[in-house]
């Protein structure tokens, strides 16, 4: 959890490095766009980050000081500025407006603002889009015009509906994950310290892969030449992993391929069954999370043997196949 949280801090503290830098828009290396702008909003995220990290004592979650939301040191800031000691206002201080200013900055190609809408008249000071394991991943930065109470509501009943939604809450944060409508989400928000009216916030969205698309990704060789695949066919919604054919003696001695499915342990050995039929000095194991078929099958010996396995978070079989032909 430290080491999340470390890492936290030197984002963010590169996130304002650029900000003070650039303040404009700028682009990934991989074209996709990704836009910046400076505000007193993104100090509080350090800020919030460096507090945590000394020792809240109050319930602050260990997954909020790895987002680095809000912040309570604002006052520093301005107090560096003008010199003037303004004192702790705990989040009352009306006059202070975080928004003045600021305009927001273009959402990356493909955001899904329908599936997950931002609260109305909230800026986002940073959008980026990346590729993760083969699926997009979004992250957005915003300050938010409502209160905590206001957006437990908004995001309570837009996420109503969210698979393996946890929720961690105090009563300065709330921090929000799960499942829903395609996509993996982690949401952080934080009232403001000087104006509890505004909250800062962090989005981020990541693509669920399909099975399909996971399989498409362990799809890498074919069936050896001279598999019988006649005989030991590979299932449907399956992808060859790896395959190989050994020689010996100027004979073709064995073959064997390593296959993922998504049919799970006993559609595997049932489906071997049902295609191989009467098998000769038949073995058979199946455990909750692996199986062992083998016996002997039209001047063949095989040997099958299938795991349980998870890629991108899919569930999977991965199962691998020998078979030795014998000498006639």
């Amino acid at each position: 959890m430290m080491s999340r949280k470390l890492w936290a801090i030197f984002l963010v503290i590169c996130m304002v490095v650029t900000f003070a830098a650039c303040g404009v828009k700028s682009s990934d290396d991989d074209g996709d766009s990704s836009s910046k702008k400076t505000s007193k909003g993104e100090k509080d995220l350090l800020s919030e980050l460096v507090e945590d990290d000394n020792g809240d004592t109050d319930s602050s979650p260990s997954d909020q000081d790895d987002r680095g939301i809000g912040g309570d040191e604002k006052n520093n800031d301005r107090d560096d500025i003008d010199n003037t000691d303004t004192g702790n206002n705990d989040g009352n201080n009306s006059d202070y407006n975080p928004l003045e200013g600021l305009e927001s900055v273009k959402l990356p190609s493909g955001y899904p603002e329908k599936e997950f809408p931002f609260f109305q008249g909230t800026v986002v000071t940073y959008a980026i889009r990346e590729i993760s394991e083969g699926a997009s991943e979004y992250i957005a930065i915003c300050i938010i015009p409502a209160t905590l109470d206001e957006l437990r509501t908004f995001y309570g009943k837009m996420l109503e509906d969210a698979d393996k939604q946890d929720v961690d809450e105090g009563s300065n944060y709330m921090f929000l994950t799960g499942d829903y409508s395609g996509y993996r989400f982690d949401i952080s928000i934080a009232s403001d310290s000087e104006n509890n009216n505004y909250c800062s916030g962090t989005i981020i969205l990541k693509e669920i892969p399909s099975a399909d698309s996971v399989l498409a990704s362990l799809q890498k060789a074919g069936l050896p030449e001279g598999y019988p695949s006649d005989l030991f066919p590979i299932m449907d919604q399956s992808a060859i992993f790896d395959s190989s054919m050994f020689e010996y003696d100027g004979r073709i001695d064995y073959y064997e391929v390593s296959v993922y499915t998504t049919h799970t342990l006993n559609e595997v050995v049932t489906y071997y069954e049902d295609i191989l039929g009467d098998i000769e000095d038949k073995s058979k194991y199946v455990g909750s999370d692996e199986f062992e078929l083998s016996g002997y099958m039209s001047d063949h010996y095989f040997y099958i043997r299938g795991l349980l396995a998870e890629d991108m978070d899919i569930e999977l079989t991965h199962y691998f196949i020998r078979v030795d032909p014998l000498e006639e």
